[in-house]
């Protein structure tokens, strides 16, 4: 059974699956979330940038096999204000980065996490590909 941390501004869940509309009702200074290993699906995923899109700042959802790219695409639209994103070994894969200007799209990310995911061999060329277009 998983346990939680609830602080000001953030609120941490290990093993649990808290209803997100409803944590986002009753958190409305919530800017910090992390789930790590608590088996998010995609499905999860999009109710969490629905809930939280005008004031997630930081997200971990580290850990969660079941979320992929197609989620984690949705997530960095919804959601303009995040400045760091955990991935760690999460179903995300390259093609995350095919359509994605983080710059237009999420401005304001400085921390991107993306170790143990399928991303890994195609950073380095997609990174390089964003230095060419400026």
């Amino acid at each position: 059974e998983g346990t939680g941390t609830n602080t000001e501004n953030s609120v941490t869940t290990e093993g649990t699956q808290p209803p997100w509309h409803e944590l986002a009702a009753r958190c409305k200074n919530l800017q910090s979330l992390s789930l790590k290993q608590v088996e998010l699906t995609d499905d999860d995923v999009l109710m969490i940038a629905d809930a939280f899109h005008s004031r997630l700042t930081v997200l971990d959802i580290s850990g969660n096999s079941k979320v992929t790219t197609a989620s984690v695409s949705v997530l960095l639209r919804r959601c303009p204000e995040l400045t760091s994103l955990q991935l760690t070994t999460t179903g995300v894969d390259d093609v995350l980065f095919a359509n994605w200007n983080a710059a237009a799209t999420n401005p304001k990310l400085s921390t991107l996490y993306l170790s143990n995911t399928m991303t890994e061999h195609k950073l380095l060329d997609w990174l390089e590909q964003q230095q060419q277009q400026q």
